[in-house]
Order: structure tokens, then C-alpha cells, then sequence
């Protein structure tokens, strides 16, 4: 009889938590999808900032901004290369001219104190306003115009790699992309 009636104080308790549970998800669960959303609208802007508007195509791996006109502003996308302790993800904000409008490190596992040095504004701005013929490090090439993060070298060179990638992507985008024009 006491088993019975443990069972059925834990069955009880189980099913008003169950409830509980569903109701504050219920709840939350539109505050939670428009705080991800504006966060998500945030770092497009940040990345595009002449963008109002933005349309992801290929699954979130590219994002299409438009202007105010509703004229393609840029590119945003995301790119992967292997730094020295494993794969670091970034976006990368492209314009009309190929050029580089910002770019941010979303994910990496690189050293603490070293190579996540990287995701510093002072490295990552060195990318600002350049075109694919200028992103090489000038320890890799005399005519490179970024500077690598001392001690961080395979790092550095993993963020240039992807920065590269994400902008040959974007320029092999351009003739299937259509142009939202109003």
C-alpha cells in the first residue's frame, strides 16, 4: 500500500510539473522566437549596414540584404576553415563591390589568451573595405594588407582562409541570385 500511494504522489507530482512546464512554454515561446529573430536582424545589419532587409536562401549559409529601395545591398555569408584547434565559423558582410563590410566569428575552439584573439575587433576590422586581391597576411604575402595576431599565426591564416571563401562565394551567387526590384 505505501509503494501505492509513493507512486501515485510521484505520478501526481510528474503531471502537475508536465503542466507547468507546457504553460510557461506557451507562454515564453513567442517572446523567445522575436528575441532570436531581432537578434538574428541585429547582426545582419551589423554585417550589412545599408541593408533594411534581408532574404536567407541556401538553408542560412547566404543572406541576401536589401536596401531601403529594395536593391540588393550585399551578401552575408557563413564560412568555416580548420584553425589550430578545430573549425572556425564565421559571417562575412560582402557589398556590391566584392568588398568586405564586416566580419564576425560566430564558433571556434581555439586557445584561451591566444588564438581566440582573433574574434577581436582590432583583428577583424583589418577585413573592412577589402577585396579578395587584398586578404592575405603580409607574413604569407608582401602584398597583404592583414596583420596576423601574434603567437596565433594558424588561426590568423584560418580566418583569412574563410574570409576568401566566403568571398568567392558570394561573387559565384551573383548571376542566380534575382534581384529584388520594386
Amino acid at each position: 500500500m505505501k509503494i501505492f500511494k509513493s507512486g501515485l504522489i510521484l505520478l501526481i507530482l510528474s503531471v502537475v510539473s508536465g503542466a507547468s512546464l507546457s504553460f510557461v512554454y506557451r507562454q515564453t515561446e513567442g517572446l523567445i522566437k522575436d528575441a532570436k529573430a531581432k537578434k538574428l536582424y541585429d547582426m545582419e545589419k551589423e554585417l550589412l549596414p545599408d541593408a533594411r532587409s534581408f532574404k536567407e536562401i541556401e538553408d542560412g549559409s547566404v543572406v541576401l540584404g536589401f536596401n531601403a529601395e529594395g536593391r540588393k545591398a550585399g551578401v552575408i555569408v557563413l564560412s568555416s576553415y580548420k584553425g589550430y584547434g578545430g573549425m572556425i565559423d564565421i559571417l562575412a558582410g560582402i557589398d556590391e563591390q566584392d568588398r568586405v563590410t564586416k566580419v564576425k566569428v560566430l564558433k571556434h575552439t581555439e586557445t584561451p589568451g591566444l588564438g581566440n584573439r582573433v574574434e577581436r575587433d582590432d583583428f577583424l576590422s583589418q577585413f573592412t573595405g577589402k577585396n579578395l586581391a587584398a586578404i592575405f597576411l603580409k607574413k604569407d604575402n608582401p602584398n597583404g594588407e592583414i596583420e596576423a595576431v601574434t603567437g596565433a599565426t594558424v588561426s590568423s591564416r584560418a580566418i583569412v582562409e574563410s574570409v576568401k571563401k566566403a568571398l568567392a562565394k558570394s561573387s559565384n551567387y551573383e548571376e542566380k541570385i534575382e534581384v529584388k526590384e520594386e
